[in-house]
């Protein structure tokens, strides 16, 4: 059975990790954050001087599409939620 853990304590504790990771080659996105070698590694490290949160629960987390905007693609469709003004006809994505 897969643990529960807490989204926001889990997106502060990614962030803070983030910040300590070398970032140089990319940040991992998505999935891949539980099989880029590094990033795991990373993780690892952190996880083993605490028992929480645990690999499980990270796993949980990222398999649920959890997380801040550092580890997602940033495609998406322009809009005025972004602070983004009008388009250009065909530009918007709304026609």
């Amino acid at each position: 059975m897969t643990e529960r853990y807490d989204p926001t304590f889990m997106m502060d504790w990614e962030n803070w990790l983030l910040a300590r990771f070398d970032c140089r080659h990319g940040i991992p996105v998505g999935i891949e954050r539980l099989s880029h070698h590094a990033w795991v590694d990373h993780v690892l490290n952190d996880l083993s001087k605490s028992d929480s949160p645990t690999w499980e629960e990270y796993a949980a987390y990222v398999k649920a599409d959890e997380g801040d905007e550092w580890f997602f693609e940033q495609d998406r469709p322009p809009g005025p939620e972004w602070g983004e003004g009008e388009r250009p006809p065909g530009k918007s994505g709304t026609e």
